[in-house]
């Protein structure tokens, strides 16, 4: 018996929180051809009310049933998971399971509850640079408990070589693990494409600056749009213009594959544009969020794809040579998945 249990923040609707989530335990499950579960843990994190409009809500209450549909019929997150007593590996990743906003700093998600025979594996765990010198003692305490252990950012590296002799190794997301072929069998298509060349806006932080980079980058390339910004007034974009606030993942992939240009502020946005080959830019000016962009950038050879400012513009340009990206990334997926090959065998 080989059989795995990951801890993960799978309970996020947020598209890229179940997608990495999706893709890690199908990769492991691919690798170990055994069972393999996602814990329905949900550490007490602060809960946030996105919406205030009853219209809003109403629509936000029916995205969360979609992503509820999503983690039973492809996460396997059902009433009827029964975790006792059945696993060989336990893994902590990915996404920000080290960021006290996203996991509270959880003890879960540093392994510290599983039993004490068992295998422990962190996979490209990321943490908020902000608030990590604050939790000096909890990696301290735990870190060296840990088997087998990879951050996402190559700056994390050296911080968490600090409490532990063994290797730590840097490794790709787990949605960069798969590929567009993997994705497109999850795809469904949505009537609220746009039936002309669009670009696909997909900011989480709502601000001037976005929606000013998604105007100009839309006029530019002679684009409709179709944005995340429910909660905008119609009046900062055409009136023609599309929302896609409340869709499901699966559509969202659907959005990525048809769209014609992608502009996002997201890391996973970055990385499903990468994953279908899309021409895009990412906006890297929100603080908390540069390190794990910046990172995946320089990795792939992207620089020149990262907006920092509207002076950027002026060397705007849509061609991207994927072949040469994709050299990189192939690479990376190969040391990626020998490091989860490594951690379990048996």
């Amino acid at each position: 018996m080989n059989n795995s249990l990951i801890y993960t923040l799978h309970f996020y609707n947020n598209f890229g929180s179940v997608l990495q989530a999706y893709a890690l335990k199908n990769v492991v499950g691919m690798i170990t051809n055994q069972k393999v579960d996602i814990s329905k843990y949900v550490p007490e994190v602060k809960k946030h009310n996105y919406f205030f409009s009853d219209e809003f809500k109403n629509k936000y209450k029916e995205k969360e049933l979609k992503f509820d549909f999503f983690r039973e019929k492809f996460l396997g997150l059902n009433s009827n998971l029964d975790y006792e007593g059945e696993y060989n590996n336990y893994i902590a990743g990915s996404d920000i399971i080290w960021g006290k906003e996203f996991s509270n700093m959880d003890r879960v998600y540093f392994l510290d509850n599983v039993p004490s025979n068992s295998k422990k594996i962190v996979y490209a765990a990321s943490m908020t640079y902000e608030d990590r010198n604050e939790y000096t003692q909890l990696y301290k305490k735990y870190i060296p408990d840990i088997d087998y252990i990879s951050v996402r950012e190559t700056d994390s590296v050296e911080f968490i070589s600090r409490f532990t002799d063994k290797k730590v190794y840097r490794v790709l997301d787990p949605t960069l693990l798969l590929d567009d072929t993997d994705y497109n069998k999850l795809i469904v298509e949505s009537d609220n494409i746009p039936n002309e060349p669009y670009i696909l806006s997909y900011c989480l932080s709502h601000n001037s600056s976005v929606v000013d980079y998604t105007n100009i980058l839309a006029k530019k390339m002679g684009l409709k749009i179709l944005h995340f910004f429910a909660d905008y007034p119609n009046k900062v974009f055409d009136k023609d213009s599309k929302e896609f606030s409340f869709a499901c993942p699966r559509e969202f992939l659907g959005y990525v594959k048809n769209s014609n240009f992608i502009f996002t502020n997201s890391f996973h946005g970055t990385c499903f544009s990468i994953l279908f080959k899309k021409s895009f830019y990412t906006y890297t000016s929100k603080k908390n969020n540069i390190s794990r962009i910046i990172s995946l950038l320089n990795l792939l050879g992207l620089n020149s794809r990262g907006l920092s400012n509207f002076s950027d513009l002026k060397k705007f340009d849509t061609e991207i040579d994927y072949d040469k990206v994709y050299k990189i990334l192939d690479y990376e997926r190969k040391n990626s998945i020998e490091f989860l090959e490594k951690a379990l065998e048996r």
